[in-house]
């Protein structure tokens, strides 16, 4: 899909990083099913809203938004949470006043990880979250299938503002092939296959191979929510039951003690963030001292890429490339 930089934002903030926080790669283990060979949890849906990223450079708050989409459009009936609750996420993480410019400078992913774990998105919560590793590909098929998403940061180069497919173009990562060129934007990709990822940004589908995906990307996240479970059976539509896999999570962030609320490097507050650090136990449940049990149950069929899909992607791909040896020309 095209871009108009004039009717877009963008709002990432340079990335931070915890060396408190658990990664998810330490996690897997050859016990786990081996993810499907592709996976598109966006199903059917095209377009999810822009959620203000058309004029506010709060895409890292609007990305909370459609992964609370997709999250209850596989579960139960998707829920669109309304531009203000959005706008006043963003108030709260990015220091936005509304109708002043001069605020609305974006915000950093991890602060924004941090304060879902003590606050609610249009009533909808979050019970842990973990980093990724972009350039572990095993670990984010992992992800995207086990928790319906991945909430990454994408460094943009000027490049990607006339491709269809986000792809890295030859030559050195230089001018308008350089990382940030363009921007820091926030992501939420919802799916893969072989050839490329898809995420959902400035409300429609993006295509982009993984080449550039793992060129561009410099933080990724995944999240812990009931409302990636669907209710009659207690579990995720890739099959994974919530209570355990809170419990197995509690395990493998090693007892996790409470954590200090501020930024390991430079000591500032990042909000109100749960005093039980990296998790929020759920009022009124002992999900968290749960003994850790078998992982997964019965892992059901699982949603693959549309074929209208990936026969648009591969057509966007031969169009870009006919006729030049520049991809992307």
């Amino acid at each position: 899909m095209y871009h108009d930089v004039n009717l877009i934002k963008l709002g990432k903030k340079a990335a931070k990083h915890d060396s408190r926080m658990p990664m998810l790669a330490s996690y897997r283990t050859g016990a786990l099913p081996t993810p499907p060979a592709n996976i598109m949890w966006s199903r059917n849906v095209t377009q999810f809203g822009m959620m203000l990223n058309n004029t506010l450079g709060d895409c890292t708050c609007a990305a909370l938004g459609h992964a609370i989409q997709v999250w209850t459009l596989n579960t139960s009936s998707m829920f669109t949470c309304p531009d203000n609750i959005i706008e006043g996420v963003y108030e709260k993480v990015g220091g936005y006043v509304p109708g002043d410019e001069s605020t609305d400078n974006g915000a950093v992913m991890l602060d924004v990880c941090r304060w879902w774990m003590a606050n609610n998105v249009g009533g909808h919560t979050i019970a842990g979250f973990a980093g990724v590793t972009p350039g572990d590909t095993a670990t984010v098929k992992d992800a995207i299938w086990m928790y319906g998403g991945i909430y990454a940061g994408v460094l943009l180069p000027v490049t990607a503002q006339t491709q269809k497919i986000w792809m890295r173009t030859p030559g050195a990562l230089t001018g308008d092939s350089e990382p940030g060129s363009w921007g820091g934007h926030a992501i939420y990709i919802v799916g893969y296959d072989d050839r490329y990822l898809y995420c959902i940004t400035w409300g429609g589908i993006q295509a982009m191979t993984w080449e550039w995906f793992q060129t561009y990307c410099d933080e990724a996240y995944v999240f812990i929510t009931h409302d990636w479970i669907a209710s009659a059976k207690n579990q995720s539509p890739s099959g994974f039951d919530y209570d355990t896999l809170l419990a197995d999570q509690k395990a493998y962030f090693h007892y996790l003690k409470a954590l200090p609320v501020s930024d390991e490097e430079d000591g500032k507050p990042v909000g109100d963030v749960n005093t039980e650090g990296y998790f929020a136990k759920p009022a009124g449940t002992g999900l968290l001292d749960k003994p850790k049990n078998g992982f997964f149950s019965n892992v059901p069929e699982v949603q693959a890429v549309p074929t209208s899909v990936l026969q648009q992607a591969s057509e966007l791909e031969t169009e870009e490339s006919e006729g030049t040896d520049d991809p992307n020309a």
